[in-house]
């Protein structure tokens, strides 16, 4: 099946109904009494997670039965040879949630014959709704959005995480962020990479970078940035592979140089490590 600008209209409305409902749920939750269980030493998950994707699923398989689902809590759902696949996060940022903090979001992206063809990004407690389709460019809250003008990295505010194992791993990102620190205008880290790239998307950030991520955290993201007018890769420059999880996502101005700064910084860690 190939998909019309129609029909991925469509189907872009209907995850963004999906995710709306769910940040709607989680909304609800935020600053409530919950139980908070870990995945790992720093991972964590809450009965919010669960509920949201639960209700993503239920709604999204009802209308489209032929995709598969592949979801942060329950895995992969569906055929195995399924040519479209949901990829959600159902709540991006969980640590931030258990906290009260604002920086958290519903991340859907669909994949359609191995092409990232659909994103959408809801952050309910920041009040912003943004998705894309290709060829459709990106909105948020019913307005398009572009990437910023910034061209030197100079003057950029970029934004970066790091890894659940960083406690233990010696390639933990923090070369990477002293350099940049060193080079950008400013670094952020708000702990929820759909919204720091939704945030790229929408030109507040110039750029952002993290290593090891999973699919889920990058799908709906992908889409947003490039149907903004960005460019998103791996640290090599090559296109993005959202299952590896190394990106850089940019403006596409400062993107080449922000590839020169990790790979310094790389090839400074390589030697001491």
């Amino acid at each position: 099946m190939t998909f019309s600008p129609a029909d991925l209209d469509e189907i872009t409305e209907a995850a963004r109904a999906a995710a709306e409902a769910a940040g709607a749920l989680l909304l609800e939750g935020l600053g409530r009494s919950r139980r908070v269980d870990h995945k790992g030493e720093v991972d964590l998950v809450t009965e919010h997670d669960r509920r949201s994707e639960e209700l993503i699923a239920t709604r999204l398989e009802r209308l489209f039965p032929e995709f598969a689902f592949f979801g942060e809590e329950g895995g992969e759902r569906g055929r195995r040879d399924a040519e479209s696949v949901w990829i959600v996060d159902p709540l991006d940022g969980t640590t931030n949630f258990a906290h009260g903090h604002a920086a958290f979001a519903v991340s859907i992206g669909l994949e359609h014959r191995g092409d990232l063809v659909s994103g959408v990004v809801v952050s309910p407690a920041l009040g912003t709704s943004c998705w894309a389709r290709s060829g459709g460019g990106a909105h948020c809250n019913g307005d398009r959005i572009s990437v910023s003008g910034t061209r030197v990295l100079d003057e950029a505010l970029l934004a970066t995480g790091f890894p659940y194992d960083r406690r233990t791993a010696t390639d933990d990102n923090s070369r990477e962020f002293i350099a940049f620190m060193k080079r950008c205008q400013g670094n952020r880290r708000c702990g929820a990479a759909a919204v720091d790239m939704a945030l790229v998307a929408q030109g507040v950030y110039d750029g952002f970078w993290e290593p090891r991520l999973h699919a889920w955290d990058l799908a709906a993201g992908v889409v947003l940035v490039r149907e903004a007018g960005g460019r998103a890769t791996d640290y090599g420059g090559d296109p993005v592979d959202v299952r590896e999880g190394w990106i850089v996502a940019s403006n596409g101005l400062v993107h080449d140089q922000m590839l020169e700064v990790i790979s310094a910084a790389r090839a400074d860690y390589a030697t001491i490590a």
